[in-house]
């Protein structure tokens, strides 16, 4: 679907029929097994649980952790940018940081989310929120949006503050944490 309008994430025309070749049967014993063994075994042998389904990788992974977990962040394009914005590495920084979709980068991204929010005592769907709205509002301006609005969401979104997390209001009562 060149051109077509996608609110988020990278599209991927091929990820829906790969994931509809795994078998009901398959996908329960994966996410069973992910599941059961959250927390009591090292977090990349979760992933790696989840992963061997066809057409699942580490951000889809990542998606069914956080379903069942409000400990585990979703590996979203706004949250690994906004989690490094300012990491000092050679790959670069900000919104335009690249990503590699990779176990290694989620791993870090997870360390960094769970640290934001212990200091915060925060959920971090809240991360995950501010994130979202910090790297959209970005993209907005970058789009052509003028005006002073406009120049105040950029230079607030260029330096973003994980003090503004806002307080956990739970939403998600269904997941275990």
């Amino acid at each position: 679907m060149p051109g077509a309008h996608r609110s988020h994430g990278t599209y991927r025309p091929r990820l829906k029929s790969l994931v509809q070749q795994n078998s009901a049967e398959d996908v329960e014993d994966a996410t069973r097994g992910a599941y059961k063994n959250y927390g009591s075994t090292p977090l990349n042998n979760t992933m790696t649980t989840l992963t061997k389904l066809k057409g699942i990788g580490p951000a889809t992974a990542s998606l069914l952790l956080a379903v069942y977990t409000t400990k585990a962040p979703f590996f979203s394009d706004e949250l690994y940018r906004w989690a490094f914005f300012e990491s000092g590495d050679k790959k670069g920084h900000g919104w335009d940081r690249p990503i590699k979709y990779n176990a290694k980068e989620y791993l870090a991204l997870f360390e960094r989310v769970q640290q934001l929010s212990d200091r915060l005592q925060v959920k971090t769907v809240e991360a995950e929120k501010v994130a979202y709205v910090l790297g959209k509002g970005n993209l907005i301006n970058e789009s052509g949006q003028k005006g002073a609005g406009a120049a105040r969401k950029r230079k607030a979104a260029e330096q973003p503050d994980p003090d503004l997390v806002p307080a956990s209001r739970p939403r998600r009562s269904q997941r275990k944490g």
